[in-house]
């Protein structure tokens, strides 16, 4: 991935303050990047990131670099995702009896910056070291489209991948024999490791009659919203003014435009 900027402006931004603890954490994870060959040494008087802890729902901590003032410099590079409802359209036409779905391990990651680029995405250590990413971070605005370029080259090929839907780093193969679905998921996990990129077993089903894909529970025979989503409606507080009344019938109104027209 190349970094294109629109300006020579240079963005070195002073660190945020850590706590002792998040300190300790922040050090540890630098480690973790640095034994996955994610990260490197960085010498460059120009450029710097800060740096901070953002809290997961699980409670555990993720390093995040405030990548904001690089992204303001950088030239976008624009990519067109799919329509989510066409392609759940295409999926289930077929009546698959067979699902599989597959989701790439810390996608961004996986992904190789340009060596001319990597300078821009400097930050420093609660020690003082700087480093620099040498795979691609996941708040860069870049990132997401670099990884679609990369996925939609590899599975462009509808005569060899005829049975396969991608969506960002979310795979589905879908198929009506048995034969024809190990046959699909062999060629596109063959094509992955060509391409030294894998998979997330903790997140992958093979051969599912039904499975979640893109926030819905599809099958040979229908396509629902998944339970997740309807637990998060079934929470939602009743309105107690006006005003939060008109923001849930905003959301409501945003849902029905973007929903498939088949829920």
């Amino acid at each position: 991935m190349k970094l294109d900027v629109h300006t020579n402006r240079k963005t070195f931004q002073r660190q945020y303050r850590l706590s002792d603890t998040d300190k300790t954490e922040v050090t540890r994870q630098i480690n973790q990047m640095l034994d996955a060959d994610v990260i490197e040494p960085s010498d460059t008087p120009y450029y710097n990131s800060p740096i901070c802890l953002v809290a997961k729902k699980s409670g555990e901590k993720r390093l995040v670099v405030d990548l904001r003032a690089i992204n303001k410099i950088i030239t976008p590079k624009l990519v067109q995702l799919p329509k989510i409802e066409k392609m759940l359209e295409t999926i289930t036409a077929s009546k698959p009896k067979w699902l599989t779905g597959l989701n790439i391990t810390a996608a961004f990651w996986q992904t190789t910056v340009d060596e001319g680029s990597c300078d821009l995405l400097t930050f420093t250590g609660p020690d003082g070291r700087r480093w620099r990413f040498k795979q691609s971070p996941f708040d860069l605005h870049s990132s997401p489209s670099h990884l679609i370029l990369i996925l939609s080259s590899l599975f462009s090929d509808k005569t060899r991948f005829h049975s396969i839907a991608v969506y960002m780093d979310d795979i589905c193969c879908f198929s009506n024999d048995w034969d024809s679905h190990i046959d699909q998921l062999e060629l596109t996990l063959r094509t992955l490791q060509d391409a030294r990129l894998s998979c997330n077993p903790k997140t992958t089903e093979i051969a599912y009659p039904e499975m979640e894909y893109l926030g819905y529970r599809i099958s040979g025979d229908s396509i629902r919203i998944s339970n997740k989503w309807i637990e998060v409606i079934k929470k939602i507080t009743p309105p107690k003014n006006v005003k939060v009344l008109q923001r849930i019938l905003g959301m409501m109104n945003y849902w029905k435009k973007t929903c498939p027209p088949f829920l």
